[in-house]
């Protein structure tokens, strides 16, 4: 692996359609299940908050670059701001299919520490780089070094 490994996120269609899927079973069995206009009505307006708040997660990772570096440290890059350096948090969950992840961002203005959260699917990256994120994120993310927290 030559580093920084550079990878270029962008939406999974797959992703996409489980969203859609499972807020229409949610909004479908509230449908069925309710009686009062009123529960129905405040339901279905949650529903499709969640809803959109899921598409508008998945739709965000599009144009976002995540350099990896080889002291477990990760560059985060969104469309043309400017790289921000971060330390992965150790409660990383890595599978063959998915992965979890907390990025966390240097202290800016006294606002305390910003969290990234990143949830990607092989369809998130390009195939070629699938394996070598899993693998960065289970030797060298944890090998990373934790700096006190503020």
């Amino acid at each position: 692996m030559v580093f920084p490994l550079l990878l270029p996120l962008c939406s999974s269609r797959a992703v996409l359609a489980s969203v859609f899927a499972a807020h229409c079973a949610a909004g479908l069995a509230l449908f069925i299940a309710s009686r009062s206009p009123w529960l129905l009505t405040g339901g279905c307006g949650l529903i499709l908050l969640s809803a959109l708040a899921a598409w508008h997660g998945e739709m965000k990772k599009r144009g976002a670059v995540l350099a990896l570096q080889a002291d477990g440290g990760v560059s985060v890059q969104r469309d043309s701001s400017a790289p921000v350096l971060a330390r992965p948090r150790q409660d990383i969950v890595v599978f063959s299919w998915i992965v979890w992840f907390v990025l966390e961002l240097p202290d800016t203005g006294g606002r305390g520490r910003e969290r990234v959260r990143f949830m990607l699917v092989k369809h998130n990256l390009r195939d070629d780089q699938w394996r070598s994120l899993q693998i960065w994120l289970r030797h060298r993310a944890f090998a990373a070094p934790v700096e006190p927290s503020a």
